[in-house]
């Protein structure tokens, strides 16, 4: 707040509340709460849904100041009330939308101040805490891969085998970072594949590409492994090869310091020069409470890796309308160096 000479930060953004507050409404998608920072104070405002007495203890224990909005006592009301020496009102760029910014401009002391992601630079350096959370997470990530791959087989759908890994998600207590990914056969040139809403099924000698995670305590975990249901030809086997190979070459060298635009040109070039195509998409992103949040592993990025980054390194190579591969594992930046989170095989594992 020094830094942007604001007086308070309006957060609207779910997790950047989550992380600021602890608190956690239904959905993402939803606007279930209103967070506003001062340099002494954190205020917290939602409804009755979620004012119980132990959503109460949890704000006190968080050093949260929770109030309820109401008919007869608004939202805009109770902040004229608090907020009358605010004269500097930062919000969340990326995340306030033109009607919310015209909602909060009602307030005659309020000149609202455009912030670029103000919580990212610390949302990216993850505590112990949040380490040890995504480490279980990925941990969890692997163990459900070993129990669920021994009975995928060809007959099945792509969505029935994402249930399988998301009844064993749930049944072991933890929730799943995203819907997974589960693509067959052509399916897997797609590199964001929308297996929800896909009809594919699983053949003799397919490939699998299956991109999921685990979530616990919020922290989210990411992976992506390919399986063959069957036998596979030359190409396919010298193509896995040589992704395999740049991507652990490069997961392998990791160090702090490492600019983010390197790495990704590293994967790049790495790919290219055995002859395959560029992807389509990052080379990985930085994840924590989002699945997909700073830093960028990109051409474009200007940060490098520092103490606390987790991340993930995720080359493909595609061929629409025949196959298409990719290989990820979560890593971060922990005591000077950059170690693995994900362990789960990195062959090319036959079903």
């Amino acid at each position: 707040m020094i830094k942007n000479d604001v007086d308070a930060l309006l957060l609207t953004d779910y997790y950047s509340i989550a992380y600021a507050t602890g608190f956690r409404g239904l959905s993402p998608a939803e606007r279930e709460a209103w967070v506003i920072l001062t340099k002494d104070d954190i205020h917290l405002w939602s409804d009755g849904r979620y004012m119980d007495e132990a959503f109460a203890d949890r704000a006190r224990a968080n050093g949260v100041r929770a109030h309820c909005i109401s008919p007869e006592d608004g939202l805009l009301k109770q902040m004229e009330r608090i907020f009358s020496r605010v004269l500097r009102l930062g919000f969340e760029a990326e995340d306030l939308t033109w009607s919310e910014h015209q909602y909060f401009g009602r307030v005659p002391a309020f000149r609202l101040v455009p912030l670029s992601h103000p919580l990212m630079g610390l949302r990216e350096e993850k505590n112990k805490d949040e380490f040890a959370s995504i480490r279980e997470a990925c941990k969890a990530t692997d163990r459900c891969l070993k129990d669920v791959i021994p009975s995928v087989h060809p007959g099945q759908t792509e969505r029935e085998i994402s249930y399988a890994l998301t009844d064993w998600i749930r049944a072991n207590g933890y929730q799943t970072a995203f819907s997974p990914i589960v693509a067959a056969g052509v399916h897997t040139a797609i590199a964001h594949y929308d297996t929800d809403n896909g009809a594919g099924v699983l053949q003799k000698n397919d490939l699998l590409l299956i991109d999921f995670g685990v979530a616990c305590d919020g922290y989210n975990a990411d992976i992506t492994r390919m399986f063959v249901a069957g036998e596979v030809g030359p190409e396919m086997r010298e193509t896995y090869a040589g992704l395999r190979e740049v991507q652990q070459r490069v997961v392998s060298h990791l160090s702090p310091g490492d600019a983010y635009r390197a790495i990704d040109a590293e994967c790049r070039t790495g790919l290219v020069r055995l002859g395959h195509p560029t992807y389509p998409h990052s080379t990985g992103h930085g994840i924590g409470l989002a699945v997909h949040e700073y830093p960028k592993v990109a051409g474009t990025s200007k940060e490098r890796v520092r103490e606390g980054h987790v991340f993930t390194i995720e080359p493909g190579i595609y061929h629409p309308g025949r196959w298409g591969m990719r290989l990820e594992d979560t890593v971060a930046a922990i005591d000077g160096k950059v170690e693995v989170l994900t362990a789960a095989s990195r062959d090319l594992v036959r079903l």
